[in-house]
Formats: structure tokens, C-alpha cells, sequence
């Protein structure tokens, strides 16, 4: 595993990812989030003391340790999806000392909230009074969207949407390309597989900003098709935002109904405009806050940056607030995936978090 480590303000964090080794065959990457998601309460809580927590101070130790001037006393923070929060309480969500580093845990709708106010993106509240009022997080990721309803510096509730998320577009562009080629064994051939996934991904980016992309595969049909083995097609954002959307309806709607992750009081959504506004109701509904105490909506995350997303954000607040809400504030793109990072480097100087109390001042 490689580990890389940024600088902001003289503030450190760590990001881990996977990275085999020259000459080693890659093995299957089973992400903590899944592993933690599943796992027993005490499990979990283990878990996070044991392989998150040391991991990260030896990391940050290290770090430290490159500059004479730093001492060994390093503090960190863990932030960690909300969804363990709801299952796992107080057990996760504490402080982990030894005599080289100090961990604040914390969850990652409030580090995002943070970071959002040290960029002047969210006003930081001056009084009592003004950190009563209620900031909403929507956090779109690659596999899922978690949104949070944050008040005083804790979730109050919040909701995980398993299979919505950024990697559907893929996901979705890849099936498209494999039947439009009539060829049913290239799902079958990895080389193929990973050609199509790589060009698949490159093209939904180059939606981002682009109505149409082209998907271009030079050799794809090498030795199925003597007359012309490239592939060569092109793809509207609109017909794709419109699979996605068939795909969510279909296949990730009634499996979030089951696990009474969307509203039971609103009809079964059918569009990703009204899968948001069903989460953010039962969000409300557990929370049993207005709407109209919302003072701001956020909207994060990598996956974030398809507009199927902010359109929908747009239109399920409409529904919600009324049409002439402005409480969304959608970051530049590329601060969306950064700026929990943010959040949680601005919490290291001078402040501790606490479970049932939110922030405190060290």
C-alpha cells in the first residue's frame, strides 16, 4: 500500500491507496467502507483502533519525524462516513492516544462542513443562535450518496443510498458499448473488459463539460472483425443521464426502500430528482426538523461533478423549500473530493471532538 501525504497551511493529512508493487500481481482491494459497513459493532470499533488508528500515526509519526524541529506528540483525525455513526455510536466516534500521536475521530458531513467554512463557502456561525439552524450535506461518492442533516457540529441524522453514485455512469456507458457491439464474448475477454472500461470512464469525464463524447477503441475487434476492428461511436449526456436513471429506478430504488433508506411517506421515486428529495424527507422525517430551518444544502463528493446530480439537488430543494430557495452551494469541482481533507486539517490545532458534544476547544 502507497501512502501519500499533502500540505495545507502547515497542516498534514494523510491519503492511503492501493498500489501493488512492481512485478506483483495485483489482489482484489476490499475497501474498509465495505468491510466496516458489514461488520459487528465491536468488530468495527476494533477495527478502527487497531488497524485505522495505528496505521495512521505511524504514517503521520514518519512524517513528523522528517523535520528535526517537529516533536513526536502528532495529532491526526480519522473522518469516517456517517453511516458507521448510526450503527456503531459512541464506540467509533472517540479519541485514540499513545505516546507518539493523538486520533480525533469525526464524522466526515461535519469535516466537509468545516472545511466549506474556512473557504469562506458557508458562513461560520458568531453566536449560539446562528449554530442552531440546520446544514444539509449531500455527499455523492463513486458506489453510494450519503446525506446528513448537521446542527451544532453533529449529525442528527442521516441516510446511505447504496448504487447511487458517480461509478453508475461507467457502469452504465460500458453495458451500452458491450451490447451495441453485438459481440457477446467480449464480456468474457479481460483485456477487451478493461479497454472498454478505460475508454468508458474517459468518455462520462468528457461529459462533465460536453453534451456528447466519443467513445473511441482503436483494435477492439482484433480477430473478431477483419474488416474494421476499432470501435468508433459516440454517446449524448442526455441519453446516458437517462440509463443511469432507468438503472437507479429499477434496480437500487426498491433495494433502498427495503432498507428504509428513502422516504415511506412519498411515493416510490423514479428519477434521480425525486430520489433525493425522498432521502432528504427521511432525513427530516428521523431528525423531525422543518425545512424551513435548513439554512444551507452542500453539495460534495467527486461524483458530484455530473450535473445529473446538481440538477437533481436543484429540484428536489425546489420541491422541499419552495421554487425560490437559494440554500444550495455547490463548490468548484475540484474542491468537492477535497474538502472534508480540509475540514479535518483546520480541526487539528486547536480543537478535539467529542461524540455527544461536537466541538471543543483544547
Amino acid at each position: 500500500m502507497t501512502r501519500k501525504a499533502w500540505s495545507w497551511e502547515g497542516r498534514h493529512w494523510i491519503k492511503f491507496f492501493y498500489q501493488p508493487e512492481e512485478g506483483q500481481v495485483p489482489e482484489p482491494v476490499v475497501l474498509p467502507y465495505r468491510e466496516l459497513q458489514t461488520a459487528s459493532h465491536d468488530d468495527a470499533a476494533t477495527m478502527v483502533q487497531n488497524v485505522f488508528v495505528p496505521a495512521i500515526g505511524e504514517a503521520m509519526g514518519r512524517l513528523a519525524n522528517r523535520n528535526e524541529n517537529d516533536n513526536n506528540n502528532v495529532r491526526t483525525v480519522l473522518a469516517l462516513p456517517p453511516t458507521f455513526y448510526n450503527q456503531h455510536g459512541e464506540t467509533i466516534f472517540q479519541n485514540y492516544h499513545d505516546d507518539t500521536h493523538h486520533t480525533i475521530t469525526v464524522p466526515d458531513p461535519v469535516a466537509t462542513i468545516w472545511g466549506a467554512q474556512n473557504l469562506n463557502l458557508l458562513p461560520t456561525p458568531q453566536s449560539k443562535e446562528e449554530s442552531t439552524a440546520s446544514t444539509l450535506v449531500v455527499d455523492v461518492g463513486g458506489f453510494a450518496t450519503c446525506i446528513s442533516l448537521v446542527k451544532q457540529d453533529m449529525v442528527v441524522a442521516s441516510c446511505t443510498l447504496d448504487g447511487v453514485g458517480g461509478e453508475t455512469f461507467v457502469q452504465q456507458l460500458v453495458h451500452r458499448i458491450l451490447n451495441e457491439s453485438g459481440d457477446t464474448t467480449l464480456a468474457n475477454d479481460a483485456m477487451a473488459l478493461a479497454l472498454i472500461q478505460t475508454s468508458a470512464r474517459a468518455s462520462v469525464l468528457e461529459l462533465v463539460n460536453k453534451p456528447q463524447a466519443n467513445v473511441h477503441i482503436p483494435f477492439l475487434f482484433m480477430g473478431r472483425k477483419t474488416d474494421d476492428p476499432h470501435l468508433d461511436t459516440n454517446i449524448s449526456r442526455a441519453v446516458l443521464e437517462q440509463e443511469v436513471q432507468d438503472h437507479w429506478t429499477k434496480s437500487v430504488v426498491p433495494k433502498l426502500l427495503d432498507d428504509e433508506e428513502l422516504s415511506a411517506s412519498m411515493p416510490p421515486p423514479t428519477n434521480a430528482a425525486s430520489i433525493i428529495t425522498s432521502a432528504v424527507t427521511k432525513v427530516l422525517e428521523e431528525s423531525e426538523e422543518v425545512p424551513n430551518n435548513i439554512q444551507h444544502i452542500l453539495l460534495v463528493g467527486g461524483g458530484s461533478r455530473h450535473n445529473l446530480f446538481e440538477n437533481a439537488c436543484q429540484e428536489g430543494i425546489r420541491t422541499l423549500l419552495g421554487p425560490s430557495s437559494e440554500t444550495l452551494v455547490v463548490p468548484d469541482g475540484p474542491l468537492r473530493a477535497e474538502l472534508t481533507a480540509m475540514g479535518a486539517a483546520s480541526l487539528l490545532p486547536n480543537f478535539d471532538y467529542s461524540y455527544d458534544r461536537g466541538l471543543e476547544s483544547i
